[in-house]
């Protein structure tokens, strides 16, 4: 089945929100640098997370996340 991530503001500058559309459960989320190095891990709880960035450095990093038992993977751009 189809999910869908709803992930905002992107660009961002201090605070990503992430939801999915379906109500499923949202686990781990982890943000990678360019060169594939783990720069942030947190648990999630419940359809919705707030992904505190303001400490990353301006560029494009690597979200990846799961969704119930689905793994979702997208580009985030920190400002």
């Amino acid at each position: 089945s189809r999910f869908s991530i709803r992930m905002y503001p992107n660009p961002v500058s201090s605070e990503l929100y992430i939801e999915t559309a379906t109500g499923k459960e949202l686990g781990e989320v982890v943000v990678y640098d360019i060169a594939g190095q783990i720069v942030q891990r947190l648990r999630c709880t419940g359809s919705r997370c707030t992904v505190p960035v303001h400490g990353l450095g301006t560029g494009v990093y690597v979200l990846t996340g799961l969704a119930g038992s689905e793994r979702f993977v997208t580009r985030l751009v920190k400002q």
